[in-house]
């Protein structure tokens, strides 16, 4: 359930593949997951703080849909964002090469920049990449929630297909 996939340019080619196909397969968008949950839970105006890979910031994939329901969007600088891809992608610290554990000096470039999206006022940080939250798996920081779309996804999945298997 990569974020990047749900782009819209990738989703709609996979729902035109599925409709192409006469195919009665459902699917979700954890965009859309992501910023109902945010809707329901957090008051509009509230400043989201992304935390992604360098692709989905720029293709601007929660940047959008967030600004377009009146939530305001705190991204990381190019020089942020190199600290952030290092935590993802390096040999030696990323949590894709370390992932079990994860590197403690990947861990300490990702709350580096949720120390510095606070000092910006955000009051909401979401985890916009599949690995991030086996490096961030706790549910706050600092008095900031922490949002998981990939968890948010898969509840939204079990809501969909097996609500009575639903646990809050």
């Amino acid at each position: 359930a990569c974020n990047t996939a749900h782009a819209k340019p990738i989703f709609k080619e996979v729902l035109e593949v599925l409709k192409n196909a006469s195919s009665s397969l459902k699917v979700l968008n954890i965009v859309q997951e992501t910023v109902n949950y945010i809707k329901d839970n957090f008051p509009p105006q509230s400043k989201i703080g992304i935390i992604s890979t360098s692709g989905t910031r720029n293709l601007g994939l929660y940047r959008e849909a967030l600004e377009n329901e009146n939530f305001k969007v705190i991204e990381t600088t190019d020089e942020e964002q190199e600290n952030i891809q290092k935590a993802i992608y390096d040999r030696t610290i990323g949590i894709k090469a370390q992932s079990s554990p994860v590197h403690q000096d990947a861990t300490g470039l990702l709350k580096e920049c949720m120390e510095i999206f606070m000092e910006r006022g955000a009051d909401v940080f979401l985890l916009g990449c599949t690995e991030l939250p086996l490096a961030i798996d706790f549910n706050e920081y600092l008095d900031c929630k922490i949002i998981d779309p990939n968890r948010l996804l898969a509840r939204a999945l079990i809501k969909e297909f097996a609500p009575e298997k639903l646990k809050n």
